[in-house]
């Protein structure tokens, strides 16, 4: 069973959209524009879990490069500012930095030498040649497929020695909600196939849920040393739960963010990957 017929036929056409329509340059939007002093304060909320990194990977580092270039103008460190895909904007990396306080830069060789921030675009972490000892992230573990989200982790394992640490803010609400009129957790009533059918590479989410990506990094020799959560309101009927989501409790599924810095412990062989 799925969502009411009409918001699904939305969701569909919104999605066939993405699926066909080029993407377009946005700009620097309102959500930039207004919202930077809540961002910068959620970025320092990570960063203060980074005191002994000297280069940290930021992975998924979006439009605006924002958690690097905090940690590069504001703290001093060398930083790698990582994405899957070309999305970086200039204009907002500029916006960005004179928020900060910071000269412009005019192409990305001028931001590493003048700030000591390397924008790379690969596959994968596991591209990324120079050395990070720390990592962080905001609202991309949500978008990363599974199997690329262990490997991810596994690496993070085998790069990172004890003590070092890794940061995420993780987004676990449906993000269809932001753009049509369905309820953060509709998803919990769509299966993997009516869910693919509106899950565009665009702004693809996989669905993983807070304890099962914790699973992965405990699994990987993590451990939690900081964690807050904002809940979820739950108003899918059971009766309707998708099979992947009907065996987790109520609690589990109702996390909506979730802010969690975890530290590596002791050098091993585990790896969630391979479990």
């Amino acid at each position: 069973m799925t969502i009411p017929g009409l918001s699904y036929a939305i969701l569909m056409a919104k999605a066939t959209a993405l699926r066909l329509l080029p993407e377009r340059n946005r700009g620097i939007t309102p959500y930039y524009r207004q919202g930077f002093q809540g961002r910068l304060t959620a970025a320092e909320s990570q960063l203060h879990h980074h005191g002994p990194t000297t280069c940290l990977l930021e992975i998924g580092c979006g439009r605006d490069l924002l958690v690097s270039l905090v940690a590069a103008v504001c703290h001093g460190k060398r930083t790698i500012a990582f994405d899957v895909t070309p999305l970086a904007d200039l204009a907002l990396v500029n916006f960005t930095l004179a928020s900060l306080g910071a000269s412009p830069v005019t192409n990305w060789q001028d931001m590493e030498s003048r700030y000591g921030v390397r924008y790379v675009v690969a596959s994968s972490i596991a591209a990324v040649t120079a050395l990070w000892d720390g990592a962080a992230s905001t609202a991309a573990f949500e978008h990363i497929p599974v199997d690329q989200f262990q490997k991810m982790v596994s690496h993070l394992r085998s790069v990172l020695s004890k003590g070092r640490g890794v940061t995420a803010a993780i987004d676990y609400r449906d993000h269809w909600s932001f753009l049509a009129p369905v309820s953060p957790d509709h998803f919990y009533g769509l299966s993997d196939t009516a869910f693919g059918r509106i899950n565009p590479p665009r702004m693809f989410q996989n669905r993983l849920r807070h304890a099962e990506i914790c699973d992965c990094f405990s699994q990987a020799g993590f451990a939690i040393i900081s964690q807050e959560i904002e809940p979820l309101a739950l108003t899918v009927p059971r009766a309707r739960y998708a099979p992947r989501f009907s065996h987790q409790t109520d609690e589990a599924l109702a996390i909506g963010i979730a802010r969690v810095a975890w530290n590596r412990l002791a050098n091993d062989d585990t790896s969630c990957a391979s479990r």
